[in-house]
């Protein structure tokens, strides 16, 4: 896995989100749509990046709710 271990499979999935975030009109093209792209970009997210967008998300959002 071009000289990663097995266990870098994180750091593999971080490099491919940087790839696509870096290119993204270009990816949006070649898979046909700003959805597509989208899917495709969350779906490489490692779990705890994932928790924390989403707690990041859910802070802004009872921020509004309790102003």
């Amino acid at each position: 896995l071009l000289g990663m271990g097995e266990d870098s499979w994180s750091l593999v999935r971080k490099h491919l989100h940087k790839e696509l975030t870096s290119w993204s009109k270009e990816y949006i093209n070649l898979l046909g749509g700003i959805e597509k792209f989208e899917e495709l970009k969350y779906s490489l997210l490692v779990a705890g990046l994932y928790m924390v967008r989403k707690f990041i998300v859910m802070s802004l959002f009872l921020k509004i709710i309790f102003k």
